[in-house]
């Protein structure tokens, strides 16, 4: 865990260079259709920066707002530490940016969603609030290497196709976690959500895959479907290595899957398989 601080001083130091102000003083009248020159570039949230909590921790709330009325969703490239635009998310269509109003649709993904903002320049500070939250963001520069850069890969073999989780991403996008008080396997990939249950965790070791114990379900989009494994075959779960002190582990897993009786589809068999990991301990 020393390391993360260290790691963590290193990247405070290096935000300093990063960012770019605003002139709080210039407010020029922008036309309503047309976009404030000054809310046009890459933006971060001040809470989004690595702070004292590991670098897994983090929750990353960035966009970027161009000239042609688009706003992208950011994320954390965990093998690079990049600010880079996130491709699951659609970019969204501004419908105002000028005044003291941000109105912008369809920024998340697969789905339309009206979000409006007022905004307001403090220092180098971009401010952006309404009646729930509230968000305080500095510009930087696109592709600016702001965060740790962490070990967190995941793949495996589902329908023909091979699903790695998900970078740039808003936060860790696999992990071995700890969920009401039991250790799982958590990746997101594609807009899947795999799960895998470990009921009594040991560290290193060998963990059959029973009924029920691993999910794989969609995220959004207009069919929801979900696999749960099967109770006919025992998938196996194996951690290979397993690291307290560095918060690190690896392994491997199988298994086969059915749709769960619970949706409307018919119990067809299908295979998880050549599953690997190496991801963080997230306690």
């Amino acid at each position: 865990m020393k390391r993360f601080g260290a790691l963590t001083v290193l990247f405070l130091i290096s935000q300093l260079f990063l960012f770019t102000g605003c002139e709080s003083n210039d407010n020029p009248v922008t036309p309503p259709s047309e976009v404030d020159q000054r809310l046009i570039g890459t933006w971060v949230s001040i809470d989004t920066l690595p702070g004292i909590l590991p670098p897994y921790n983090l929750s990353v709330n960035s966009i970027t707002i161009t000239a042609d009325k688009k706003i992208f969703r950011n994320g954390w490239e965990l093998s690079t530490g990049k600010l880079l635009p996130i491709e699951t998310y659609f970019p969204g269509r501004i419908l105002k940016a000028s005044g003291d109003t941000l109105k912008y649709d369809g920024l998340s993904s697969g789905w339309s969603l009206v979000q409006t903002y007022r905004y307001r320049f403090e220092s180098i500070s971009l401010i952006l609030e309404n009646g729930f939250e509230k968000f305080a963001y500095k510009k930087t520069k696109p592709g600016a290497m702001i965060f740790p850069i962490i070990t967190c890969d995941l793949s495996y073999n589902f329908m023909d196709k091979i699903f790695k989780n998900d970078s740039p991403t808003w936060t860790t996008s696999a992990k071995l976690r700890t969920y009401n008080g039991v250790k799982e396997i958590y990746a997101v990939s594609k807009g899947l959500l795999l799960r895998i249950i470990i009921p009594e965790f040991q560290g290193k070791g060998t963990y059959p895959i029973y009924y029920n114990q691993a999910l794989l379900q969609n995220l959004g989009g207009d069919v929801a479907y979900r696999f749960i494994s099967d109770s006919v075959e025992t998938g196996q779960l194996v951690i290979e290595e397993y690291d307290s002190d560095n918060k690190i582990c690896s392994g491997r897993f199988d298994f086969s899957i059915i749709y769960d009786v619970s949706y409307p589809n018919p119990p067809t068999t299908k295979r998880v398989s050549n599953g690997r990991f190496t991801v963080p301990i997230f306690d």
